[in-house]
């Protein structure tokens, strides 16, 4: 087989590099991003159910738009620059102020960190979550008026805080701040049903670590805490998040920049297929380079994060990401203005063969497909981080109970390491292979391998311990997205009715993109809270990931024995009349009229790549 660059493909190489390669450095990491300014595991799944459901309008709308006005490229275009504008507008949020009020009272024998939230959330805490070996710890940042109390902490520090003078006046010591260690499970008594005691065994005052601090008279000041453990964290948090403007900013914000992101996924299939004229096959060819790009910019970014990162304790800073995606997609723009693409042609039916199209039982089917993948898809992008980022913190915390750092240094490492095996390593190879197993296997049964690999995959994160063994895990990515993509892309081109190409990959695109990572942010987020972690989530959807494997596989059998009448070319004979018009006419005239066949599945001599 011999191989020719086909110059009219270049350009649509060339977006799928750059667009993908822009968006890698801030969208893999989102959910780790929100966390770390302040999102809990519900608000997440909240926002990130949103989203799908705004691009699951967007795309039909501008699939709709491009098709009737034949504005494809200025349509994809304009996605471009609004997902570009909005993702980097996140960056420039603050963290959510959040209400972590407690009591530091100095006392002897010990000192005593004071914390009170409830019966039901203390006894829930103590008797459940509050059983790690290593010693809690929290950073406290208090705040003093009495000069008295400046005194009386300042002696039982050692005057080891900057603003502490000794025996001189006037202090100046009003907004102390040190972390503190207690060993809870050491400590067995908590003699306030409503309240959090933890005793403070060890204190950390910038560089200098103290044994104690006592004070011979009782003495409490109020203090805003952080606390390192993830059950701890929360149940010291006593505001919502919903209150908070950054949450608003940053949902609206993502809400428009997700459905501009859409659009411009869909309307790029959309494009490539028009390039392709014809040659569905092909597509993986060109979508390949999205995966590249992907996939090495991912590792890039992260790289990048972390090294701007070191010194931060563990705190993430995001710059980097910001101008890796502004210089890529100001490129990307001007490689989809050099696209050479054809005239469209429209239907002279409106959207009468599409609604015919959608009551066939096959496409009724492949939709739902569509849309459970999409769940399953969601609890990759939307959790697997979250769950990584709680195995790291365990971990982490398991090789250094003093560590101070927010987490595991190494998690957006281990996040680019992650994205990068699953598009160099999974889906690279899978794209290249698309054709080749779709005209083997056909779409209908590639779309029952798809839902089984799904189900083994979501089973293997379920056993991790070691979130370092998920890297094995995301071989599987080149079945449950690059093959899936593949055959979800060039079904629906199939199927479409003419000059209904960019509106039929904006209803599949909702349905799995929409609909379906919907569906699964926000189940995976209530199942991850309720359950407290993400092994049962995983294992649940996993369990369910192979039963729909097994119904789709008998489905497809049972409508092959209720329908016997209707030509079976790949599942594709859906029986439905098409009429095409040359829109370039001035007096358009159908071109074509009949069953939609144009399934070109056969071995070329000469492939156009």
């Amino acid at each position: 087989m011999k191989f020719k660059v086909n110059p009219r493909l270049v350009p649509i190489k060339t977006h799928f590099f750059l667009n993908f390669a822009g968006l890698s450095p801030i969208l893999p990491f989102l959910p780790v991003f929100a966390k770390q300014i302040g999102f809990d595991e519900v608000s997440v799944g909240i926002v990130f159910a949103i989203l799908p459901f705004s691009g699951m309008l967007a795309k039909p709308i501008a699939g709709w738009i491009a098709d009737r006005f034949g504005l494809e490229k200025i349509v994809f275009m304009v996605s471009i620059l609004l997902s570009g504008v909005f993702y980097s507008a996140l960056l420039l949020l603050g963290d959510i102020q959040a209400d972590t009020t407690s009591t530091l009272q100095c006392s002897s024998p010990f000192s005593i960190l004071k914390v009170c939230r409830g019966e039901e959330a203390t006894m829930n805490l103590v008797n459940h979550q509050l059983s790690n070996s290593c010693p809690e710890h929290c950073e406290l940042k208090c705040s003093i008026t009495d000069e008295s109390v400046m005194k009386t902490i300042c002696e039982a520090a050692q005057y080891s805080f900057k603003g502490c003078y000794n025996d001189t006046t006037p202090l100046d010591l009003t907004d102390p701040v040190l972390t503190i260690f207690s060993n809870v499970t050491h400590h067995d008594t908590q003699p306030d049903p409503k309240c959090l005691l933890l005793p403070i065994d060890s204190i950390v005052i910038g560089d200098l670590h103290l044994d104690s601090m006592i004070c011979s008279d009782k003495t409490e000041i109020t203090c805003l805490t952080t606390c390192y453990s993830e059950h701890l964290k929360r149940y010291v948090r006593q505001d919502s998040v919903f209150s908070s403007h950054t949450f608003w900013f940053f949902t609206i914000f993502n809400i428009i920049a997700y459905s501009a992101f859409s659009v411009t996924t869909s309307m790029g299939d959309a494009l490539c297929f028009n390039l392709l004229e014809g040659k569905h096959e092909e597509y993986g060819v060109q979508r390949v380079f999205g995966s590249i790009g992907w996939g090495l910019f991912t590792i890039l970014g992260g790289y990048l994060i972390d090294s701007y990162s070191q010194h931060l304790n563990g705190v993430k800073d995001y710059s980097p990401a910001l101008y890796l995606m502004s210089g890529l997609l100001v490129l990307d723009l001007i490689c989809s203005w050099k696209m050479q693409i054809k005239p469209p042609v429209k239907s002279i039916s409106g959207g009468s063969d599409m609604m015919r199209l959608l009551a066939s039982p096959r496409v009724v089917l492949f939709v739902i497909w569509c849309t459970v993948v999409g769940i399953f898809t969601s609890l990759v992008w939307q959790w697997l981080p979250w769950y990584l980022a709680d195995l790291a913190d365990t971990r982490s915390e398991e090789e250094s109970c003093l560590s101070t750092d927010h987490g595991a240094t190494w998690l957006t490492l281990l996040l680019s390491l992650n994205m990068g095996i699953q598009c160099f390593v999974g889906e690279v190879p899978m794209f290249f292979l698309s054709g080749w197993i779709l005209k083997t296997l056909g779409h209908i049964h590639t779309m029952t391998l798809v839902l089984g690999a799904f189900g083994l995959r979501l089973l293997f994160y379920s056993f991790l311990t070691n979130p370092w063994h998920s890297l094995l895990i995301e071989v599987l990515n080149g079945i449950t997205f690059g093959i899936f993509y593949a055959t979800m892309t060039s079904y629906a081109h199939i199927i479409a009715p003419p000059g209904m190409g960019s509106t039929m990959q904006g209803i599949v695109g909702g349905a799995f993109e929409g609909a379906g990572v919907a569906i699964g942010s926000l189940a995976g987020g209530a199942v991850y809270k309720m359950e407290g972690g993400g092994a049962f989530m995983f294992r649940c959807f996993g369990l369910f990931s192979l039963t729909c494997c097994l119904a789709h596989a008998l489905l497809q059998i049972l409508l092959r024995n209720l329908y016997p009448q209707l030509p079976d070319t790949d599942g594709l004979g859906l029986g439905v009349q098409f009429t095409e018009i040359n829109s370039r006419e001035d007096d358009p005239k159908p071109i074509f009229k009949g069953l939609r066949k144009d399934i070109l599945l056969e071995e070329p001599e000469q492939n156009l790549i």
